[in-house]
């Protein structure tokens, strides 16, 4: 399922039939504030895989081939308000394998992304960019391979951020994840973060961070099928791992908000049960999971875990109660270079992490314990 707000109106869209037993062709719309079912419809004919608002208009992509009884090949835009169908934006996708995966708005254009190969009778391959006012394909145009499919499309300033089952992108090896610069569709030669794995789901961008869903590595780092790597960098490794357990076959969705939240077919973070929906606090070093989706408890931290002092003169503690361990520890500069690492420590509670002559500034410490938990905390050196 997938979600787009205006107020107090929360409109889903997916593969259903039926909301609280009245009949919803694959789209509806609820109150945020009561989840009472509303009057809004609009009549879609087959799934609906991404929901987009922009302003007083709603772009649909998925499955779908009529929408409100007017042919519409998976791409549609609707008035939020009244649920008509726009008829005078239309983007006619044509291909095998034909579905629309993903939508997302940088301010100025529409990226479309799936399994096609080409929109209003000009050639794209799985990856389009559209106007907002009209559906007319923009200029933009990356090569990114007959049979490939594009899961997901993400923006950060001028570059665009890609993940799906591609080796190439213009061709030059980027292998799942490439990014591209916007105002050229020139793939950037010099960013490829080399995710393998069975299956990549989405990447999301948050505050230069970009992630990754499904892979098992990125550049050769094991990153647990959640990656983390700078989104101007991606040499360098992960101050961070957090292993997903998740339903064979099935690709993870990633959203960023104050949060980050990792949904689909998920069963366990870190061995810890999760129910299709985890998240991490961005803001604070990754280390808040939501035991709850629907009451946003929040999992505390292991018992007497603590960094101090912080701020530190390059000298400070880790620790933490039995029965937890540390097994490592280490410590990364804001440009990601490992300033201490201290591995395989036995079963101590304390830790003792000296840093000599390391600059001023605010680091990252990684602390891996006995369970196999990762937490990171934000050290400042004065």
């Amino acid at each position: 399922m997938t979600l787009a707000q205006k107020g107090d109106t929360l409109f889903l869209a997916g593969g259903f039939s039926q909301v609280d037993g009245v009949g919803r062709n694959n789209i509806a719309a609820v109150s945020k504030s009561t989840g009472e079912l509303l009057t809004w419809q609009a009549n879609v004919d087959g799934r609906v895989n991404s929901i987009l608002r922009v302003g007083n208009v709603l772009y649909i992509g998925g499955q779908f081939s009529t929408v409100n009884g007017v042919a519409r090949q998976r791409l549609a835009a609707l008035n939020a308000t009244t649920g008509s169908l726009i008829s005078a934006w239309q983007a006619n996708v044509v291909g095998n394998g034909l579905v629309i995966e993903d939508l997302h708005f940088d301010g100025t254009r529409i990226f479309a992304c799936g399994s096609f190969s080409s929109v209003n009778g000009i050639p794209r391959q799985s990856l389009v960019a559209l106007d907002p006012g009209s559906g007319a394909v923009q200029s933009f145009a990356a090569s990114i391979g007959p049979s490939a499919t594009v899961h997901c499309a993400e923006t950060a300033g001028d570059t665009l951020f890609i993940s799906g089952t591609f080796v190439t992108v213009n061709g030059s090896y980027h292998k799942r994840v490439a990014a591209l610069r916007i105002s050229t569709a020139e793939v950037l030669a010099n960013w490829n973060c080399n995710a393998e794995g069975p299956i990549i789901g989405n990447v999301a961008v948050d505050r230069g961070v970009l992630f990754v869903s499904g892979p098992d590595s990125l550049n050769g780092h094991f990153v647990g099928r959640l990656g983390v790597t700078s989104s101007s960098y991606p040499e360098i490794p992960p101050p961070w791992v957090a292993t997903i357990n998740f339903v064979n076959n099935s690709r993870l969705g990633l959203r960023s908000y104050d949060m980050l939240f990792c949904f689909g077919g998920l069963y366990a973070v870190d061995d810890v049960q999760r129910n299709l929906l985890a998240a991490w606090s961005v803001p604070t070093g990754f280390e808040s999971w939501i035991n709850n989706p629907s009451t946003g408890e929040v999992e505390v931290l292991p018992r007497g875990f603590n960094v101090c002092p912080n701020p530190s003169d390059r000298e400070f503690l880790v620790e933490v109660e039995g029965p937890d361990i540390i097994r490592g520890v280490r410590v990364f500069h804001g440009s990601g270079r490992i300033v201490f690492d201290l591995r395989e420590v036995g079963s101590s509670n304390l830790v003792t992490v000296q840093l000599g002559r390391a600059a001023r500034g605010e680091y990252l410490c990684e602390v891996l314990l006995g369970t196999g938990r990762r937490i990171v905390r934000k050290i400042i050196l004065e």
